[in-house]
C-alpha cells in the first residue's frame, strides 16, 4: 500500500506538464534552495507551482532523490498526522534509498505539519520545498508565482485566460467549463478543508457579490449589502472569509489613497481578484474588468497598487514603484467629450509621472489627437507596454 502511494506521488510530480516559462523564477528558486535550504512557493492555485517544482527537480538533477507528498493524492487518507508522514518518508528511504529534497504540497491539512517541517529543517539533512498558501513560516523566503501576464494577441479573451491551464484552451465555451471546475477546486482545497468552512455556499456568494461590485466599501458596508441581498453572514465570519480569500490569493485588497492627505482611507477598499477568469466564473462572462486586470499587471511587476481620491472623485489605479507614479482612469464611455473631460480632470492632479485615460477602442471615438494636457488617451495594450 505504501509503495503504491509513493509511486503515485512521484509519478504525479514528474508527469506534470508546464504551460508557461520559468526561466527567471527557476533560477531564483534554485539559488534560494541552495543557500537557505528551504523555500515556499505560493500564490493562487493553478498558476503552475507544481510544474515549477518539477523543473527545480530536473535542474538540480534530483529525479531519483526527492520525496513528494500531496494529501489529495492519498485517496484512502492513510497519512493524517506528521507522524504518519514521517513513517512514509522513512519507508521511502529504507526501500528506495536516500533523499535530498522534500516537497510538501497543500499539506496544511496534515496534523502537526509545521512541527514536521521545522524538525526536518533543524536536522540539516534535506532541502525543503513547501507548495501552497496556508503554511506560513515568517523567516522562510517565499516565491510568488503570479498568473500569466497580458499580451495583446488575443485581447478579446482577457476575461478567461490568465491561468496557464486555461489559456491554452482554444474554445471559450470549454474555458468556462474548466474555470468553473478550477474555482470549485480552489474553494474546496484552499478554503473549506484547511479552514473548516462549514458553509461553502456563503463563501462563494460573497465572492460572487464582490465580483459584480465595482465600488469601494468598508467591511461593515459589505456586511450590510450582503444582508440586503439575503446573504446572511455574521460580521465576524465575513471578516474571517475576507482574510481567508486574501491569504489564499483569491482576492487583492486595493485601498483608496487620498492624494491631498497623502494617506490611505482604511474604510474604502476595492476587492479585486487575482485571476479575471475566476472573477468571471463566479459572476458573469461579459465584463472585461480592466481595473482588475491592471491591478494584477502592476502588482506582478512589484508596484504598490491603490485606487485614488482627488477631492470628491475616486479613480481607478494609482501605481507606485520607487520614484515612478502611474495614474489611470478607466472609461467605458464612447463619447469623446467625456473622455477629454476625464483627461482634463486628471491633468489637474499635481506631481504625476504617467497619466492615462484608458478606453476600450480609440477608433470608435473619432478623435484626431490622443493627448490632453499631458494625459495620454490609450487602449489597454498601450497602457501596459511601459510597465517594467
Amino acid at each position: 500500500m505504501l509503495e503504491k502511494l509513493l509511486e503515485m506521488q512521484t509519478r504525479y510530480l514528474l508527469d506534470s506538464k508546464s504551460f508557461r516559462g520559468y526561466s527567471k523564477v527557476l533560477k531564483q528558486a534554485v539559488e534560494i534552495l541552495n543557500n537557505k535550504k528551504i523555500l515556499i512557493l505560493c500564490w493562487l492555485k493553478y498558476t503552475g507551482k507544481t510544474e515549477l517544482t518539477r523543473e527545480i527537480i530536473k535542474k538540480t538533477k534530483s529525479e531519483s532523490d526527492f520525496f513528494y507528498f500531496n494529501p489529495y493524492l492519498d485517496i484512502f487518507w492513510n497519512i493524517k498526522t506528521h507522524k504518519d508522514l514521517m513513517f512514509l518518508m522513512d519507508y521511502k528511504i529504507r526501500t528506495q534509498g536516500n533523499i535530498k529534497i522534500i516537497i510538501l504540497e497543500d499539506c496544511n491539512i496534515i496534523q502537526g505539519i509545521k512541527t514536521f517541517i521545522l524538525d526536518l529543517y533543524k536536522s540539516k539533512n534535506f532541502k525543503i520545498i513547501i507548495i501552497g498558501n496556508n503554511i506560513k513560516i515568517d523567516w522562510v523566503q517565499e516565491i510568488e508565482l503570479f498568473p500569466l501576464n497580458f499580451y495583446n494577441k488575443q485581447k478579446d479573451d482577457i476575461i478567461y485566460w490568465w491561468l496557464p491551464h486555461v489559456r491554452i484552451i482554444p474554445d471559450n465555451s470549454y474555458k468556462k467549463v474548466i474555470l468553473g471546475a478550477i474555482t470549485s477546486d480552489i474553494i474546496e482545497k484552499e478554503v473549506s478543508l484547511p479552514y473548516h468552512i462549514k458553509n461553502q455556499d456563503n463563501f462563494r456568494k460573497m465572492l460572487a457579490f464582490l465580483a459584480s461590485y465595482t465600488h469601494p466599501l468598508s467591511l461593515r458596508e459589505l456586511h450590510r449589502l450582503l444582508q440586503d441581498h439575503s446573504i446572511n453572514i455574521s460580521l465576524i465570519t465575513l471578516i474571517e472569509y475576507i482574510n481567508i480569500a486574501l491569504t489564499t490569493r483569491i482576492l487583492i485588497k486595493q485601498e483608496v489613497y487620498d492624494i491631498k492627505k497623502k494617506s490611505s482611507i482604511q474604510t474604502q477598499t476595492f476587492y479585486q481578484f487575482w485571476d479575471t477568469g475566476i472573477r468571471s466564473a463566479v459572476s458573469d462572462y461579459t465584463t472585461h474588468h480592466y481595473t482588475n486586470l491592471l491591478a494584477c499587471e502592476y502588482i506582478s511587476k512589484d508596484y504598490n497598487i491603490n485606487a485614488w481620491k482627488f477631492g470628491t472623485f475616486i479613480f481607478d489605479i494609482y501605481a507606485t514603484k520607487w520614484d515612478e507614479q502611474v495614474w489611470i482612469i478607466v472609461s467605458h464611455s464612447q463619447e469623446k467629450q467625456e473622455i477629454r473631460r476625464l483627461a482634463r480632470k486628471l491633468s489637474k492632479v499635481p506631481e504625476l509621472t504617467h497619466r492615462y485615460v484608458l478606453v476600450e477602442n480609440k477608433e470608435k471615438l473619432a478623435m484626431r489627437k490622443f493627448f490632453e494636457n499631458g494625459v495620454q488617451i490609450c487602449e489597454l495594450d498601450e497602457c501596459i507596454t511601459h510597465i517594467d
